[in-house]
């Protein structure tokens, strides 16, 4: 997780976490395919980053594929707001509105996606 993420607000990793879990009843989109507003399948995403204050998951952590993109070789990781994202779960995949492919291709890593507008909205999580 970007360090600089964690210290702004109180986000834990869902990976690296022994006491939090996905609500029951809710969707866990970790490894579905996230998809773009281009059509295009960018990656899967590899952690949910949860405010722990309000118990919301406020990022999904997408794992950039970077050889179907065309793009160097690299360890890239987006962060995309929940409020971007819609869970498509009989897909298995996670949309990103407005953010295509071309856009991606300027990144250059995990906080780059941190300047989209995070619209209010999560994913409730519980403590396991």
């Amino acid at each position: 997780m970007d360090e600089r993420m964690a210290e702004r607000r109180d986000l834990t990793s869902l990976n690296e976490s022994d006491d939090l879990e996905v609500a029951r009843g809710e969707p866990d989109p970790r490894g579905w395919s996230v998809v773009a507003s281009d059509g295009r399948t960018i990656g899967k995403v590899d952690d949910l980053l949860v405010d722990t204050a309000a118990m919301k998951v406020r990022f999904l952590d997408c794992d950039v594929d970077e050889a179907s993109l065309g793009l160097d070789p690299a360890d890239r990781h987006l962060l995309i707001p929940v409020g971007r994202a819609t869970l498509r779960e009989r897909d298995r995949e996670v949309y990103v509105e407005g953010f295509d492919t071309l856009r991606l291709a300027r990144l250059h890593g995990r906080g780059d996606l941190s300047a989209l507008d995070a619209r209010e909205s999560a994913a409730p999580t519980t403590p396991a």
